[in-house]
């Protein structure tokens, strides 16, 4: 994810971009941030299948 931050806070933007499955365990590290919940949560539901599938955008 070295590629996906955010901009400087003054900015008020931030940049994001599509994650693929092989990017699951970021996927959920960040959820877990935000929740302030334990990546575990969110990495059994957010398996690579999930994240690569029709329709999901993660």
């Amino acid at each position: 994810m070295k590629d996906a931050f955010a901009l400087p806070q003054e900015t008020g933007q931030a940049r994001l971009r599509v994650l693929g499955g092989d990017e699951y365990n970021d996927f959920a590290e960040v959820l877990a941030a935000g929740f302030g919940a334990p990546a575990v949560i969110f990495s059994s539901p957010c398996t690579p299948a999930v994240v690569d599938a029709q329709g999901i955008t993660a």
